[in-house]
């Protein structure tokens, strides 16, 4: 038992004394946080061990062994708090235990072992001097021949280990008189209680053994009433010093309430102040870029006047380097920073406080707060502040606090910030040895709870911290004197041991008066016992001890009885002897007539050899058929023993190309087996010697001597050969029918033509890859490769040349993907390929970019070089399905989606592919039908002269009203009608439809005007465009200098010789040419300059923000300047706005379109007065101008 006093941080006990240590004890309180408690585990132990007098310890002994060295340290790092001075260590039982086990040399091992934290911790080996003595004078006593543990242990502490306390103690340690005497009284308990509990475990220990020491009747009385009047005395001190760890008055507990939350406040309004100006502070950092600039540098100032309590603010880079310091700041601000501090700084997201620090020996203690500032690229900097701790000082030290009891701010580190006894210092360790009284409990302040917790010995190593607020990282520590406890326990403990003293001493000396008595006439019979054989066989007379115990003339009885017994064993032994003799004559006689017998014995086995050899010229007749057969079955015949062949037929060497003597001699059966299969034939082979089985039949893969693999049936079986257990088997060699059986495999599961995998091959192919990419988090690509126009190729050249290509479109299929992926025809030009795993979507479009660029060579099928392109559709799982069913059908939708945009391409899924087909398939049914049901519309657009105000022109446009009551604009149905090969008759519908307004106009009394008309590309160059243009001018009379084309620059250059050949019949034929949405296209100037070409239509993107963009108003000054070089007009769609076109007039555009005079509309919309000479009026903002008025 050591005394509990905390002289330093690290938990193990320690006595402290300085120069204002009172004579009284300290105890030491350690907080739990709320909601963790420690347990003290126990563990059962059990010993085994040697010989006290040897150390030699046998294997078995270890592990027990190392139990208890573990135990004898754990029993002093975790003690029993079972006294006010002091705890309880049970560290000595376990030494104890090894000294009576394993002897003195281990004993002192663990001594060393359980004493070292003392070393350790309290910096003086006076307690491990006392637990290495205890064990060499305890294990010496032993080996002398004393067997009671727990005297020679007494003995110890009374000559030798209390006289050796109370030197450390009073001389080295100076510790007083009167605590030295309560500190011996409590470790020689300590001690008795150790020696006490290891006596009742060695008991234990011999009881399980059966073996019974030899102590005497007197030494057995003596423990039991040691642990009979002892136990009871150390649990009313237990439960006394209960009561007194939680005996803090209900008033003092109150007042001590209020101050520490008075403390609590005071610091969480100091630090919220402080952080809330440094975040503010920080924030205004990150918005200037962390830059020395004014800004920042009038923040910073402000706030240091705003919050005084905050000195020396400065703003930090990374490194330190100050860029805004407060004009109130000491020159050295921010360069005090500690490196720790700062890397702390750096990985945190919210406001540190430091430690409490002393830049002089002369300055107040302060605490740094940083902020850190962060940034999108990381940390950036902090915002950096001293705080002076002087006011929290003086607050604590104006508190009305009760005599003796003292609060103490704390911070991470355990140095005092702060407190209220004078005598605590700031910066030093609370835990300081010169600064430590005996006389105080501990306490720390836990605001969560409102409460204050005891202060345990060991736990602030142990546990987490209970910070006085959220936002301070400190614990406020409190210290109430003990010394209205003391002397009540201390009277209790003296008078529960003066009470149990007496009735203690007084069972000890009945003890021993009723031990004589009872072991006097025991001694007496032991001596009489002791030669009690010899006294018998020489028929002495023996005299039997005589007492008044029943007990023990019952036990003298007894020995009498055995006595007597023993006389009558002795008398039937020599009976016995005599008969013997008798016996040994009986014996010989009998073995004359057993010699007799034997030569009957000899004829009758002469004759029954004679027999066998009879029987055995039998069995070599019936064994030379057996052998004929044998030898000449088509069927391999075997026979095993261990592990090489005792006999082969010639089938069986013929399977395997060897001869008979070759497999006899040196050749294993495993020899003859694949690669492969060896270890699943060694494992029947082996099955059958143990005779896990009787017989197996099964096949493998042979090899013959020439090393080609054969496939072989084997039946097996256990039987004895030669007088041995041997392996017995029948060999056929079915490779035949396993080839038949792999051929009918394959085609079951291959196309015929190309020999890939077909659709149920495939589906099985895909399902497995997907289960692995589930379990593996693996992406799986599956493409459907469809061929272009393969029909016409079957058809031309017939299906013997159409299975040529497919034949060798399917090798070139092969040699694109990786030989763990699948490639398969499901059927026609159809085939599908698996690409498992692959690491990212865009490896598909890889794969699917080379296979289309594989299928651009030639292929020379039946002497013509044919040319084929592809469409593939891809899906990717999971992405985009995780059933096979799903993503095969998302494939063919992918695969549509490529052949609907011109095929020869790639396309992955889309979600909106499925929605986007319908909706496509029901757009194009329903543009199919536009022209039979008179659905399109022409509407016509005005285009006005600048220099005169007159209509030049109309621009037809075409609007496409669905039945559902829609008006469907160009951009939607156009590209669909050129996709489906429609825009054609579309386009001369319009300008059929177009020509015959304008001529209706002229007709009814109006000027001719221009009339624009769009022409698509697939229109511009068909072959027979000019014919039926020709056609429609006829038929309508239609004087052709009033239509103007309207073509786009990229159909310009996309065929120049064409284009340039097409523009000079127009202009041949009076039609005039216009460049639609000039500007957006790919022109080039030279072919514009060479071209027939009449107008030129600036695009809207270019006039939508004139005259305000100053670019586009370049762009556009250029375009017209550039046009009126070649003799071409200009005119510019889009115009909206009159500032717009006042902009276009200035620059000389010649004529403008848009909504400023009037939108599209229908051809009734207009009369024919705007055909006459008169000016198009604007329209109002905001007012569409009637279309009557734009006469």
């Amino acid at each position: 038992m050591i005394p509990v006093c905390k002289g330093q941080k690290g938990g193990s006990p320690v006595f402290l004394w300085s120069g204002d240590a009172g004579p009284a004890l300290r105890l030491l309180f350690v907080a739990d946080l709320p909601g963790n408690r420690l347990t003290e585990g126990r563990h059962p132990v059990s010993l085994t061990g040697c010989n006290l007098l040897s150390c030699h310890l046998e294997p078995g002994a270890f592990p027990m062994l190392g139990i208890l060295l573990v135990a004898s340290m754990a029993g002093n790092i975790i003690p029993l708090s079972l006294f006010p001075e002091g705890t309880v260590y049970l560290g000595g039982v376990a030494v104890l235990l090894v000294v009576k086990q394993y002897g003195v040399r281990w004993g002192v091992a663990a001594a060393l072992l359980s004493g070292m934290h003392t070393l350790a911790l309290l910096h003086h080996p006076f307690f491990a001097i006392l637990f290495v003595g205890e064990a060499l004078v305890v294990g010496m006593i032993l080996r002398r021949g004393a067997a009671n543990l727990l005297l020679a242990d007494l003995g110890y502490w009374l000559f030798f280990g209390l006289p050796l306390f109370w030197f450390f103690f009073s001389v080295i340690l100076k510790v007083d008189p009167e605590a030295t005497s309560r500190l011996m009284a409590i470790q020689g308990a300590n001690g008795a209680a150790n020696a006490l509990i290891a006596t009742g475990l060695l008991r234990l220990i011999d009881a399980r053994r059966n073996v019974f020491p030899g102590l005497s009747l007197w030494e057995h009385y003596f423990n039991m009433i040691l642990v009979c009047f002892l136990t009871p005395t150390v649990l009313v001190m237990a439960l006394n010093l209960t009561a007194m760890t939680d005996a803090l008055k209900p008033d003092l507990a109150q007042k001590l309430t209020i101050e520490c939350n008075v403390v609590q406040a005071k610091l969480a309004s100091l630090m919220s102040k402080a952080t809330l100006a440094q975040t503010e502070l920080a924030g205004v950092a990150s918005k200037e870029g962390l830059r020395q600039t004014r800004l920042l540098q009038d923040k910073t100032d402000t706030f240091a006047r705003n919050c005084p309590e905050l000195a020396d603010l400065c703003v930090l880079d990374p490194e330190g380097n100050p860029l805004a310091r407060a004009r109130s700041s000491s020159k050295t601000a921010g360069e005090a920073i500690r490196p720790n501090f700062l890397e702390s700084l750096r990985s945190s997201p919210h406001p540190l406080l430091s430690g409490i620090q002393k830049l002089g020996p002369s300055s107040s203690p302060i605490v740094q707060l940083g902020t850190p500032i962060q940034r999108k690229s990381g940390f950036a900097g902090f915002v950096l502040g001293t705080i002076d701790m002087s006011p929290v000082t003086a607050l604590l030290q104006d508190m009305s606090l009760p005599a003796g009891l003292s609060l103490t701010l704390l911070d991470d580190r355990n140095q005092v910030v702060s407190s209220s006894n004078a005598n605590r210092r700031p910066v030093e360790p609370f835990f300081n040895q010169k600064r430590q009284t005996l006389n105080l409990l501990h306490y720390l302040w836990n605001p969560v709870e409102q409460k204050l917790v005891p202060l345990l010995p060991w736990q602030d190593l142990l546990t987490r911290r209970i910070s006085v607020d959220r936002s301070v990282p400190w614990q406020l520590a409190v210290e109430v004197p003990q010394a209205i406890h003391q002397a009540h326990l201390e009277r209790l403990y003296v008078h529960s041991m003066a009470i149990m003293a007496v009735p203690a001493g007084l069972a000890i000396l009945l003890a021993c008066v009723a031990s004589r008595r009872m072991v006097q006439p025991l001694r007496e019979l032991a001596r009489v016992s002791e030669s009690l054989p010899e006294r018998l066989r020489e028929n002495q007379e023996i005299t039997w001890p005589s007492g008044t115990i029943s007990e023990v003339g019952t036990l003298v009885e007894n020995f009498k009885s055995l006595a007597v017994d023993l006389k009558k064993s002795y008398d039937e032994t020599h009976r016995t002897r005599e008969n013997a003799e008798e016996t040994i004559d009986g014996v010989k006689a009998q073995r004359n007539w057993e010699v007799f017998r034997t030569g009957r014995k000899l004829q009758n086995e002469m004759d029954r050899r004679q027999r066998i050899e009879n029987l055995m010229a039998e069995l070599e007749t019936a064994e030379s058929k057996y052998r004929f057969l044998i030898e000449n079955t088509l069927v391999g015949v075997f026979i095993i023993h261990g592990d090489s062949f005792s006999y082969v037929n010639p089938r069986f060497a013929e399977i395997f190309g060897y001869s008979q003597e070759e497999l006899l001699n040196g050749i294993t059966p495993v020899d003859l087996v694949a690669r492969e299969d060896k270890v699943f034939v060694s494992g029947n082979l082996r099955r059958l010697s143990l005779a896990e089985v009787r017989n197996l039949q099964y096949q493998f893969q042979g090899v013959r001597k020439e090393g080609r693999t054969i496939n072989v049936e084997v039946l097996n079986g256990w039987g004895m050969y030669d007088g041995r257990g041997a392996i017995l088997g029948t060999l056929m060699d079915i490779s035949e029918r396993k080839e038949a059986e792999e051929t009918i495999k394959h085609l079951a599961y291959h196309d015929p033509l190309t020999d890939l995998p077909n659709r149920p091959l495939f589906r099985d192919h895909v399902e497995k890859a997907l289960a692995f990419a589930n379990r593996n988090g693996n992406v799986v690509g599956l493409m459907f490769v469809d061929l272009d126009n393969f029909k016409t190729i079957n058809d031309t050249l017939g299906h013997d040349a159409g299975d040529m290509l497919l034949k060798e479109v399917s090798k070139r299929l092969l040699d694109c993907v990786r030989e763990t992926d699948t490639v398969s025809r499901f059927g026609g030009d159809e085939f599908n390929i698996l690409l498992a795993p692959i690491r990212h979507e865009s490896d598909a479009g890889l794969v699917a970019h080379k296979i289309l660029n594989s299928l651009q060579w030639p292929f020379k099928i039946a002497g013509h070089d044919l040319h084929v392109s592809c469409s593939i559709g891809i899906v990717i799982y999971p992405k985009d399905g995780e059933e096979v069913l799903t993503l095969i059908k998302n494939a063919d939708v992918a695969l549509y989606r490529a052949k609907d945009l011109g095929k020869n391409n790639y396309q992955f899924f889309a979600p909106a592919m499925n929605a986007g087909a319908l909706e496509r398939m029901e757009l194009e049914n329903g543009l199919r039908s536009a022209l039979p049901h008179c659905e399109l519309r022409v509407l016509y657009q005005p285009q006005v002269d600048l220099a005169t105000g007159r209509v030049a022109g109309m621009e037809a446009l075409v609007r496409w009203q669905h039945p559902s009551g829609d008006l469907i604009p160009p951009e939607v149905f156009i590209p669909l009608a050129e996709e489906i090969g429609l825009i054609s008759d579309i386009g001369f519908w319009v300008m059929k439809t177009a020509c015959s307004q304008a001529k209706a106009w002229q007709e009814a009394g109006g000027r001719p005007i221009r009339i624009g008309i769009n022409v698509s590309a697939q229109q511009f160059q068909n072959d027979d465009f000019l014919d039926i243009l020709n056609d429609i001018l006829k038929e309508l009379d239609f004087d052709p200098r009033w239509l103007d084309l309207e073509i786009t620059e990229s159909l310009v250059v996309k065929d120049v010789k064409q284009t340039d050949a097409r523009l000079c019949d127009l202009r041949d034929m009076g039609v005039s040419v216009a460049i639609d949405d000039f500007g957006v296209g790919y022109s080039s100037l030279s072919y514009l300059k060479d071209f027939p070409v009449d107008l030129l239509k600036v695009d809207r993107s270019f006039v939508s923000n004139l005259p305000h963009n100053e670019s586009e108003a370049k762009i556009a000054r250029h375009i017209v300047e550039m046009a009126h070089s070649l003799n071409i007009r200009v005119i510019a769609e889009g115009v909206e706005r009159t500032e717009q076109l006042d902009f276009l007039r200035s620059i000389g555009c010649d004529e403008v379109q848009g909504y400023i005079y009037s939108p599209p509309l229908p051809a009734e919309s207009f009369s024919v007065n705007h055909m006459k000479d008169r000016q198009a009026p604007k329209r109002e903002k905001g007012v569409l101008p009637s279309p009557a008025g734009l006469s």
